[in-house]
């Protein structure tokens, strides 16, 4: 699960340079397989961190934009990143950035809301016991 979509990353970056860093082809459109590739790219490594502190994927309150923010940020960084040309100065700092803030995630600095999920309170339990060895029947024919 992502905790962005296409149209997220267009706003972050303009459709002009989207289409430039996705389309390897035609530059004219889009190539929304490419960038939801690097979305989900970047909301696996996002998991990654979060495993063990959370429950992934993590389902973010509404109000927050933690987690969509930084899927946003490194799928961008991948996009630059896959052209194979050095990526700018401020992208090296962007993604930078992105890893120190999944850092203090993982380490508890900064917390994220999640949504409360249902919790099922209806616990079982089996037990095995192994066969009686001193029945009744076994006290009876003792002198």
């Amino acid at each position: 699960m992502s905790y962005c979509d296409v149209a997220d990353i267009v706003e972050n970056l303009s459709e002009t340079k989207t289409k430039m860093l996705s389309n390897d082809a035609d530059a004219s459109r889009v190539d929304e397989a490419v960038v939801l590739k690097c979305i989900e790219k970047s909301a696996s490594l996002i998991d990654g961190y979060l495993r063990g502190r959370y429950e992934v994927p993590v389902e973010e309150h509404p109000d927050e934009r933690i987690l969509k923010d930084l899927n946003i940020e490194l799928a961008v960084i991948d996009l630059y990143e896959r052209r194979g040309k050095s990526a700018p100065e401020l992208i090296k700092e962007r993604k930078t950035k992105a890893l120190e803030r999944l850092h203090l995630i993982q380490r508890g600095v900064i917390l994220i809301s999640v949504v409360e999920k249902p919790v099922n309170h209806r616990v079982s339990m089996a037990v095995s016991v192994p066969k009686q060895k001193f029945t009744s029947d076994f006290y009876s024919e003792m002198p």
